[in-house]
């Protein structure tokens, strides 16, 4: 009788272990089909966004909010002198470039792969920065939240701002531009429409660039931009837990009508 228990308890461990990777396969495939219903659900928020969460049943949501670029910078399309004189700090400028660059040879106040290596912590992508919460891996954002990041930098797009709208920090970023400019720049621009091309910015504010600051006006000051990005979120919700997508929509005006025409998951 003894001997039966002990085979029926030998029996029962084996076909739970072998029962393991068949539950596992299926929690994984039930994982894969509630992300890619999230990831609809975010899509089918459309680009128009929402104040709130839209149900979309079946235990799904979505919702959608405008990314206001006006007031971040893009720390992979800032020179060295634009990026100091937006953030202030010689440390996070220099760290951001080490990050950035091909090389490992480190800057007197950056940090590369070694600095990295001693503290046991990632080291630097050696490429451009691929999402904003990177940027927490850098010496001297460490203790930045991802929002707050967020809220401060962007690594899409090209670096462009409005000038009818962008802060004097992002504008400060644009290293043609002196502090004074910059304080010109926001006066005129309360009393006066939209800027019509960045000819009409130098001249409105007296500026004589070289060929070299021109070129990077042109790159830097977006007149009339035709685009915009918005976060798109779903989730859907298992009972047991809840699987939640996060989509960042680029939106282009063609012909009067916003298409998609990029997006990033997150």
């Amino acid at each position: 009788m003894i001997a039966v228990l002990w085979l029926v308890v030998a029996l029962a461990i084996l076909l739970s272990t072998g029962l393991r990777p068949v539950r596992l396969a299926a929690a994984a495939a039930e994982n894969r089909m509630s992300r890619t219903r999230a990831r609809w659900a975010a899509r089918a928020c459309g680009p128009a966004p929402t104040s709130e969460s839209v149900a979309l049943g079946a235990a799904t949501w979505c919702s959608i909010e405008p990314l206001d670029w006006d007031d971040r910078i893009n720390p992979n399309r800032v020179d060295s002198l634009g990026l100091l004189r937006a953030l202030g700090d010689s440390v996070r400028v220099a760290s951001i470039l080490d990050w950035i660059d091909t090389d490992d040879i480190q800057r007197a106040s950056g940090a590369e792969a070694r600095w990295y290596r001693e503290r046991s912590r990632i080291g630097p992508r050696n490429a451009p920065i691929l999402a904003v919460a990177e940027l927490g891996r850098v010496r001297g954002f460490e203790a930045m939240g991802v929002d707050t990041l967020e809220r401060r930098f962007a690594v899409r797009g090209d670096g462009s701002v409005p000038p009818d709208r962008a802060s004097a920090s992002v504008l400060s970023s644009i290293s043609a531009l002196s502090d004074s400019d910059v304080g010109r720049l926001i006066a005129v621009r309360s009393a006066r429409g939209p800027f019509e091309s960045v000819e009409e910015i130098s001249l409105t504010l007296g500026l004589d660039p070289t060929v070299d600051e021109f070129r990077q006006l042109v790159r830097r000051l977006s007149i009339r931009p035709n685009a915009s990005t918005v976060r798109a979120r779903g989730w859907t919700d298992l009972g047991d837990r809840v699987i939640r997508v996060r989509l960042d929509l680029d939106l282009v005006t063609v012909e009067g009508e916003l298409v998609i025409s990029g997006l990033e998951a997150m």
